[in-house]
C-alpha cells in the first residue's frame, strides 16, 4: 500500500500540485452570487443576520485540546492514503485553499455571530477551520477528520497560530456523539464531499448536529461545470477520489432533512460555495 501511494504521490502528485496552482492564479474570479434554486419553501428569510445563538448554553469543547475517538470498522485503503498524505497535502493544496478562501470569508462575515459554535466536518490539516476561529471571539471551531495524521496537522497547525478556541476530533463523521445534535450553529464541509464513500450518509449525519436555523455550507466542484481532466488528475493521484457531485444531487440529499438552498456564491469557475439553512425543528 505504501508503495501504492509513493508511486502516485511521485508522478501525480506534482501534476496535481502543479493544477491546482495554475487554477488558483487562472480560474480565479470574483465571487458572484446567484439566484438559488427554485425551491419552493415558505418563510425564507434573509441570508444575512439570521444565526441565533444558542438559547441553552453549551459546554465549550475547546478546553479539552485533541482528542481522539475510536474509528468504528478501523482504517480502510482510503483512510490511510491520506494518513500518508498529510505531509504533502499543505504543500499541494495551500495555494489554492488560500485563494479560495477570501470568498469563502466574505460569506462567512455575514452569517457568523461572534459566539457561534461551528463544527467542520472534514477539516484536513485545519486551513478553514483555523481562519474560522479567528473571526469567532467568544464562539469556538471543533475540527473533525477521519485520518489520523491529517487531525494531528491541524492540531499543530492551530497551536502554530497560537489557537485556543477549537477542539479537534480524529473520528468518522458519520459516528459523532450524540450529545452533538444540534449543538452547531454552522456545519461546513470544504473541498471534501468527492472523497466521502457514501457523501448522503455523511451529509444525513452532519445535518443533525445543526440547531434550527443553523447554516450548512459545502464548498466542491461542481459535476459538468468543471473539465474532466480535473477529476481525472485527482483520481490518478489518489485512487479513492469518488466523484463530483450537481448542485441538485446535493440539494436532494439535504432537502429531506429541512435544509434549504438558499445561496450560492461561485469562487472559482466550477466551483460553489452552496448555503443551506434547516427550516425544522
Amino acid at each position: 500500500m505504501k508503495r501504492e501511494f509513493d508511486v502516485h504521490r511521485d508522478i501525480w502528485g506534482p501534476q496535481v500540485a502543479f493544477m491546482l496552482h495554475v487554477l488558483a492564479d487562472a480560474l480565479q474570479e470574483p465571487a458572484i452570487n446567484e439566484n438559488p434554486l427554485e425551491i419552493s419553501f415558505p418563510d425564507i428569510e434573509q441570508v444575512q443576520n439570521f444565526i441565533t445563538p444558542n438559547p441553552v448554553a453549551q459546554k465549550h469543547l475547546s478546553g479539552e485540546s485533541l482528542i481522539y475517538r475510536d474509528i468504528t470498522n478501523g482504517p480502510d485503503e482510503s483512510l490511510k492514503y491520506f494518513d500518508y498524505a498529510s505531509e504533502e497535502y499543505d504543500l499541494a493544496s495551500l495555494p489554492f485553499k488560500e485563494k479560495l478562501w477570501p470568498a469563502l470569508q466574505a460569506l462567512l462575515s455575514q452569517l457568523l455571530t461572534p459566539n457561534c459554535r461551528v463544527l467542520d466536518g472534514a477539516c484536513g490539516t485545519g486551513f478553514e477551520a483555523i481562519q474560522i476561529s479567528k473571526m469567532l471571539t467568544n464562539g469556538e471551531v471543533v475540527a473533525v477528520d477521519l485520518s489520523y495524521n491529517m487531525i494531528q496537522r491541524a492540531y499543530r497547525n492551530a497551536k502554530l497560530e497560537g489557537i485556543t478556541n477549537m477542539a479537534f476530533y480524529h473520528a468518522n463523521n458519520r459516528h459523532l456523539p450524540h450529545d452533538w445534535t444540534q449543538a452547531f450553529d454552522v456545519v461546513l464541509c470544504n473541498l471534501a464531499l468527492h472523497y466521502f464513500d457514501d457523501a448522503a450518509a455523511s451529509l444525513n449525519e452532519l445535518s443533525k448536529l445543526l440547531q434550527p436555523n443553523g447554516v450548512f455550507i459545502i464548498t466542491e466542484p461542481i459535476k459538468n461545470q468543471t473539465s474532466p481532466g480535473i477529476a481525472s488528475a485527482l483520481k490518478s493521484a489518489n485512487p479513492h477520489f469518488n466523484q463530483f457531485y450537481s448542485r441538485q444531487e446535493i440539494v436532494e440529499i439535504l432537502l429531506p432533512h429541512g435544509l434549504v438552498n438558499i445561496k450560492s456564491v461561485k469562487p472559482f469557475k466550477g466551483i460553489e460555495t452552496l448555503v443551506f439553512k434547516r427550516m425544522l425543528n
